[in-house]
């Protein structure tokens, strides 16, 4: 039993080391939201790395130190899991201040909020396990797709904000590719998307960061021009 509960701890670390690095990417941006509130998407950015980090811990063996009850902690998990599409949507609109369109409006939000409402009333029963998880790949689909055509359209004239982004999600692809098709038993495989999402975070952290130098110097800027005026 004792050389069990090693492996097991042994195998999970990796994981819950990468799960902190979420969660001081989580700060990383919630404190810069803190101070620049108009910057909405970095809260939205803060909140998708945030629950990354918390989703991959319940995946770990502390579960069973943050819960007694599997069915529940499976329910918290499923539900963390469905608010991530959404979390990284609203970053995304929010970052570009781009509209958005009908199939995310019409479709996407509505799909989600159904989904979110059913895993609250009903997934605690692992006779629903299954239906909601097929139900978010769906989704998850068309919310690549969003992603790709908001990518598309918006590249050419924010390039400067989605250049480390797309280099990012080009990245992660293939690990959520591989966990998709395990998923659904297409394949047999490691899940590895979490560990693929340190990839993107770090680029996203560069994209903020040189977003904060491009400020700063627009900032000195125009203080040094208004100094100059009076």
């Amino acid at each position: 039993e004792q050389s069990m509960q090693r492996q097991i701890i042994l195998r999970d670390t990796p994981m819950i080391i990468v799960c902190s690095i979420y969660v001081l990417v989580a700060t990383f941006f919630g404190v810069f939201w803190l101070f620049f509130r108009n910057q909405i998407e970095n809260l939205w950015f803060s909140l998708f790395s945030l629950g990354l980090g918390v989703y991959n811990l319940i995946r770990t063996w502390l579960r069973d130190s943050y819960y007694t009850n599997f069915e529940i902690s499976y329910q918290v998990e499923l539900f963390i899991l469905f608010c991530l599409p959404i979390f990284f949507l609203e970053y995304l609109v929010n970052l570009l201040n781009a509209r958005r369109p009908r199939l995310q409006q019409g479709v996407e939000y509505p799909g989600y909020a159904v989904l979110l409402a059913a895993t609250a009333a009903l997934g605690s029963r692992p006779g629903w396990w299954l239906p909601l998880i097929y139900t978010t790949l769906a989704l998850l689909v068309m919310v690549l797709g969003l992603v790709y055509w908001h990518f598309r359209t918006n590249y050419a004239t924010h390039r400067d904000k989605l250049r480390y982004l797309l280099t990012g999600f080009l990245f992660i692809l293939p690990f959520m590719l591989n966990d998709i098709l395990d998923t659904l038993e297409i394949i047999r495989s490691v899940r590895v998307v979490g560990f693929g999402f340190v990839i993107f975070l770090g680029f996203a952290a560069l994209q903020l960061t040189i977003s904060l130098l491009a400020f700063r110097h627009s900032y000195l800027q125009s203080y040094l021009y208004k100094k100059e005026k009076t």
